[in-house]
């Protein structure tokens, strides 16, 4: 058990809310603010006369303008969608707030003893929050906690920590601005898209789309373009410039550190690459089924979702019947198993004898974080694992099926299956069916 700390929580009262949710507007009395001490132990946040209302706090981050703060809400519950992030919010110098700093509306303490289990961190917020979706199904732009989803399943981020997800249902690519928190359309609407399954990220800012029933593969361009560079409308397997070739559901997409493409072609139980010239190549695969070895004649089946280590070139795999983590190296033509018996579980422990349970070519999310450890969305399980350098599979986050923020243990999903990693090594969660992005706080 941590030694427990000392902090100082300061009970902000805001001059005024707008509350999207209802279309209403809540104003509240300044008088109330309140000075409150916290203790932080064993993780969690406890005070002995008050508890804070989930959907009433909010963590302060930095503003661009140096007498005010930003507010993040904190444990954000569906049905508390009218709580939009607030921006720069005036403090007078001596009551301004150090970055972190837990706000809460005083006028909504409730007496009793309470604890938020939010694990020590330095920001002292819960590991994992929902930042974008209402939890509903359907289709929405406009402010990230009432924008809507329709099944995202794949999810990826840019230099600027924006985030861009596939929209499966809705046929659209969607992307969270980091700033200012919106949730606006960038394809799908003028180009035609059908189910999109994958979606990843170049540094020049271009989207790369795996329009997967479409069986192309398409660019959205940083200046507004959208243009097929793979593939055309046929289902099936060729190798081919542009148009010339052929896909069968592409789902997961990445790109590598040359700018080449890599796609989990599920259909086929391939791994493709497109160059930046539009020449699509296989890089491994030869029919369904399970076998490690050369890059040609490996075996994959529904391989769903691809990742590159940028340090080392590797390429790593969701191989989602076979319930494995395939490990691609080009420099010595070879295939290898990083994790999974090929059981269907959720067992932790050495990669020979961990065990997942993926959601078919659905699941797409894999991603090599900056310290080695690749990260897995293990759908079925609700559960996203971790499994380092050493060969080790643990499970990072997740518990039982559902909605809930909080611990990282204590979280719970509904077939998470994509992920991404943001440029403080925080990990951004496509949450299929509560139709809602999730962030895990380093």
């Amino acid at each position: 058990m941590r030694e427990s700390l000392s902090r100082t929580v300061i009970a902000l009262l805001m001059l005024f809310m707008v509350a999207c949710g209802d279309g209403a507007c809540r104003s509240v009395d300044r008088s109330r603010l309140a000075i409150m001490p916290i203790k932080l132990e064993s993780g969690s946040i406890m005070h002995s006369a008050y508890r804070y209302q989930p959907g009433r706090s909010w963590i302060t981050e930095n503003s661009k303008h140096s007498d005010r703060m930003t507010l993040r809400p904190i444990v954000p519950r569906v049905a508390e969608t009218f709580l939009p992030y607030q921006n720069d919010i005036h403090f007078p110098a001596a009551e301004k707030p150090a970055p972190g700093s837990l706000m809460v509306d005083a006028s909504k303490m409730i007496a009793g003893m309470h604890s938020v289990d939010v694990q020590a961190s330095a920001w002292g917020m819960p590991p994992v929050t929902t930042i974008a979706g209402s939890g509903i199904a359907g289709y929405r732009d406009g402010y990230s906690r009432i924008a809507q989803f329709f099944y995202p399943i794949s999810i990826a981020t840019d230099s600027n920590n924006n985030v861009y997800v596939a929209d499966f249902w809705n046929h659209k690519i969607r992307k969270i601005n980091n700033t200012t928190k919106l949730v606006t359309t960038i394809a799908g609407r003028e180009a035609s898209l059908y189910f999109p399954g994958g979606v990843a990220v170049n540094r020049k800012g271009d989207v790369y789309i795996a329009d997967s029933f479409n069986n192309k593969i398409k660019k959205a361009s940083a200046d507004g373009s959208i243009t097929t560079i793979a593939g055309d409308d046929a289902a099936g397997y060729l190798d081919g410039k542009g148009s010339q070739a052929r896909f069968y559901i592409p789902m997961g997409i990445a790109v590598g550190v040359d700018g080449s493409i890599y796609v989990a072609d599920s259909g086929n139980n391939l791994i493709r690459k497109i160059t930046e010239d539009g020449t699509v190549t296989t890089v491994s695969g030869s029919s369904a089924g399970f076998a490690d070895g050369s890059l040609r004649k490996a075996k994959f089946y529904y391989p769903s979702g691809v990742a590159i280590d940028a340090e080392t070139g590797l390429i790593y795999v969701i191989d989602s019947r076979n319930n494995r983590i395939r490990k691609l190296n080009i420099n010595n033509n070879t295939v290898s198993t990083l994790a999974g018996s090929g059981a269907v579980g959720a067992r932790d422990g050495k990669a020979s004898i961990a065990s997942f349970n993926f959601y078919g070519y659905y699941t797409t999310g894999i991603v090599v974080g900056f310290d080695g450890e690749v990260y897995v969305a293990d759908s079925y399980n609700q559960k996203i694992r971790r499994i380092d350098p050493g060969g080790n599979v643990t499970t990072l986050s997740g518990s039982t099926y559902g909605l809930e923020d909080g611990s990282a243990a204590a979280a719970r999903y509904a077939y998470p299956t994509g992920l991404a990693m943001g440029r403080n090594g925080c990990l951004f969660v496509a949450d299929f069916y509560n139709h809602a992005i999730r962030r895990i706080s380093k």
